[in-house]
């Protein structure tokens, strides 16, 4: 794909507006029928793991807060922890979606003819265990040493590194399986950028599905929304760290 690097780059060269709408659509549905699913059954589900009543006690005297304001965060974290999941499918959707890319069923999530990639995608580095990366690594060896696919090179993606700003592009060796110089690992922002050539493409997603769900979706203020010093400042620590 050629971008003429004189005008301003928007991240509809790279992807339609049609199809980001439709993922971050996908997302927004799936995360009301999350909340619809566990507020039917609210003290099922709070209850499911038992709460540790202990931790309550010293977090809401630290805290100076009520008893129903840490149950009100503790409803957060377990919507959230079912939540994350389809992030990782977001992103797959995303990448699938980029111009000259398509998404696959298993055992990989992803393929770009153009540029001789395949890839496994996953949303938190820190979610992926020993036996998934082994997975992983299988399925991404399988695909490449066939002949027909000798020119492509093999990626697990981890979306978010789990040491803020480490992006990585390097290679991917679980324990007990063998070097492949083919098979990588890759950060998000890098991911996208080898997709696109947009260094910033992963930012450019940041900002345009924060808009989407501000002005098109929930019809909030976006600007007093980006204003949060957080916005800029969560996005920058974590792929770019304190440099």
């Amino acid at each position: 794909m050629t971008i003429d690097k004189n005008k301003t780059s928007s991240i509809y060269d790279y992807i339609s507006e049609k199809d980001l709408n439709d993922e971050v659509y996908k997302v927004v549905s799936k995360l009301k029928e999350i909340k619809n699913n566990f507020n039917k059954k609210k003290d099922k589900e709070l209850w499911k793991n038992n709460l540790d009543v202990f931790s309550a006690i010293f977090l809401l005297k630290d805290k100076d807060i009520k008893f129903k304001d840490w149950i009100s965060s503790e409803e957060i974290r377990q919507i959230e922890k079912s939540f994350q999941n389809y992030i990782g499918l977001f992103h797959q959707g995303i990448a699938g979606k980029i111009k000259g890319c398509k998404r696959l069923v298993k055992p990989l999530d992803f393929k770009c003819d153009g540029k001789k990639i395949v890839a496994e995608i996953k949303n938190k580095e820190n979610t992926v265990n020993k036996n998934s990366a082994k997975g992983a690594y299988d399925d991404l060896r399988n695909f490449i040493k066939k002949k027909k696919n000798k020119d492509y090179t093999a990626y697990i993606v981890m979306i978010i590194p789990t040491t803020p700003g480490n992006s990585f592009d390097r290679e991917f060796k679980p324990k007990g399986k063998p070097l492949n110089k083919k098979i990588r690992k890759i950060t998000g922002n890098k991911f996208y950028e080898l997709l696109t050539g947009e260094k910033n493409f992963l930012r450019m997603l940041y900002n345009e599905v924060a808009l989407l769900l501000h002005n098109k979706i929930e019809n909030d203020d976006y600007l007093s929304f980006t204003k949060q010093k957080e916005f800029d400042s969560f996005f920058k620590k974590s792929f770019i760290g304190n440099k």
